[in-house]
């Protein structure tokens, strides 16, 4: 209805001026049309620019709604699919159009900046008297939400298959992604943990000290989970955990035995909440290729210490990583896990609950006696006589055996075990063949420390470290697994390790999977484990570092500026 009236107005006025330009009564009456005339163009001339100042913010302010909306972190679809949905709705004046500002909109992982600019042309109704028919309405917009703090566990497979180029290709990748995301910044932080793991995965001592574990040894550092763990994103620190023993299934007894199931090297540790590209490129460095694979621990630890329950062992390090990790609503926090392996999940073993701890079934005794030892000599007229004497059994008219008897010190001393399933003592050779045995432990039970007899019954960790499993089997006739169990075959490792990729992702953990030239079973697990297919990503030894960049460039944190 306005903009009829003022054309209305408009072509009235244009005829009166047309009319005036013709009639030439009167010299001051020109005076005053050309002032009225003036006037009436500048308020002319106002009411344009009104229309336009109401066109503009009319756009500008919808504009605005529309960037905001698309740059929220919640938001799932692509910007300029937000910003034009909600433009379209929009009613003005004129006719506008919008375009995205393409060099000053992105989406990350840890941002959304959005950036668009709304154009139209209003048509003008007074200064067109003066040349003036359109004026251009510009709008532009910028908005940004952003994720300043990253916390990232980098789960690394250190398996035995991963050593030659592999684990310098793993390691210059790694390198270069760390790099990339620490950046110097007062406004935001980042910190990663390094969990390198292969048949298990070790902690650190001043780490280890923080959880309560069954004490079993202090030459192992290592924790075995249960099914329901995994299904849980923390370790709880109060509740005793289970502890890998200190034992090797190979070898003879005190020989030959190999102790890797948990590895005690500083390289093979855990390296939690590091903000320093030099430690943790010189962890990086460090890392040796040996044992099997057990990806399903490596997920686990790396979710735990991306879980609240783990602050406690950030508190111990102290500074600013003091409150890491944070909790899962903190705001302004996103946590990523990024879970590598180039193998399958292989059988992982631990001793049976009757071995692991207290009095063990093995013994030695002191046994240390004086014994009558009788000598003979054959003795022969002849001296030529004496062989066939001793081993023919001639000349036996010309010779006989003269007898000496002695006292001699006899050392019977020894290790024994004790088969409950028979009540029969094994007495311990060299660990690879059954040894003799009796109805009854030798010694004197009586016997204390220091007199003959006495007999020392050792605890089950001191047990293992003199033997292997297969030397205690093989001394009472037994196999390898009479001592062992499972406590993860392949196909669970395989299950456990998908809990703990969904307890991730549940607790909105981003997780990125890499298939390092694995087999296809292990890339259909590591698929399942990603948040998103576009989270997984399979690689050769060529292009890790690729994969490794992408991942960096997806996480690393953006200074956004509206």
């Amino acid at each position: 209805m306005v903009s009829i009236l003022e054309r209305i107005m408009v072509q009235y006025l244009s005829h009166l001026f047309e009319q005036f330009k013709r009639d030439e009564r009167g010299s001051f009456s020109v005076f005053i049309v050309m002032t009225f005339t003036t006037m009436l163009l500048v308020s002319g001339a106002a009411i344009d620019f009104i229309r336009f100042e109401a066109v503009r913010s009319s756009i500008q302010y919808n504009l605005d709604r529309a960037v905001i909306a698309a740059a929220s972190m919640r938001q799932t679809q692509d910007p300029a699919d937000v910003v034009t949905d909600y433009m379209n709705k929009v009613e003005t004046l004129a006719t506008f159009s919008v375009s995205m500002d393409e060099d000053n909109t992105s989406v990350t992982l840890t941002g959304r900046r959005v950036s668009a600019v709304a154009t139209a042309t209003l048509d003008t109704y007074f200064l067109r008297l003066t040349g003036i028919n359109t004026l251009d309405v510009t709008a532009t917009s910028r908005a940004s939400e952003e994720i300043p703090n990253l916390e990232i566990s980098m789960v690394l497979d250190v398996s035995g298959s991963m050593s030659g180029s592999k684990i310098a290709s793993l390691q210059t990748a790694a390198n270069t992604f760390v790099d990339t995301v620490i950046i110097d910044d007062d406004e935001s932080l980042t910190s990663i943990s390094i969990v390198p793991y292969s048949t298990n995965v070790s902690v650190p001592q001043s780490m280890w000290d923080l959880y309560a574990t069954e004490g079993l040894t202090t030459n192992t550092r290592c924790m075995i989970f249960d099914d329901a763990d995994y299904s849980l994103p923390g370790i709880n620190m109060a509740t005793t955990q289970r502890q890998l023993p200190y034992y090797s299934y190979d070898g003879g007894f005190q020989t030959g035995h190999n102790f890797g199931d948990c590895k005690t090297a500083t390289y093979a540790e855990i390296m939690p909440f590091s903000t320093s590209i030099t430690d943790l490129q010189t962890k990086i460095n460090s890392l040796v290729a040996t044992g099997s694979t057990a990806s399903h621990i490596g997920a686990k630890w790396g979710v735990a210490l991306l879980d609240p329950s783990a602050n406690g062992v950030g508190a111990d390090i102290g500074g600013e990583v003091a409150a890491i990790p944070t909790g899962y609503s903190e705001s302004g926090v996103l946590k990523v896990l990024i879970l590598m392996t180039d193998g399958q999940n292989m059988t992982h073993y631990d001793l049976k609950d009757d071995f692991r701890s207290g009095a063990s079934r093995m013994y030695y005794v002191t046994d240390v006696s004086e014994q009558d030892v009788t000598e003979y000599e054959a003795v022969c007229t002849e001296n030529w006589m004496e062989w066939y004497y001793i081993n023919r059994g001639w000349y036996s008219y010309y010779c006989h055996y003269e007898t000496t008897t002695t006292t001699e010190t006899v050392d019977n001393s020894g290790y024994y075990i004790y088969k409950p399933e028979n009540g029969r003592y094994y007495k311990v050779n060299n660990g690879y063949s059954q040894g003799s045995y009796s109805s009854t432990l030798p010694g004197d039970p009586t016997a204390v420390s220091g007199e003959n007899g006495y007999q020392i019954n050792y605890t089950w960790p001191e047990v293992w470290e003199m033997m292997s499993t297969y030397g205690y089997g093989r001394t009472i006739g037994e196999s390898w697994s009479y001592a062992e169990t499972t406590y993860s075959s392949s196909s669970q490792a395989d299950a456990q390790m998908l809990d703990a990729c969904s307890a991730a992702k549940s607790n909105g953990i981003v997780v990125y999977t890499i298939a390092f030239s694995a087999p296809s079973s292990a890339e259909t697990l590591l698929k399942s484990c990603a948040t998103s297919l576009s989270n997984y990503y399979d690689v050769d030894t060529t292009d890790i570092a690729t994969a490794f960049a992408s991942i960096a460039v997806s996480v690393q944190k953006l200074k956004l500026t509206q």
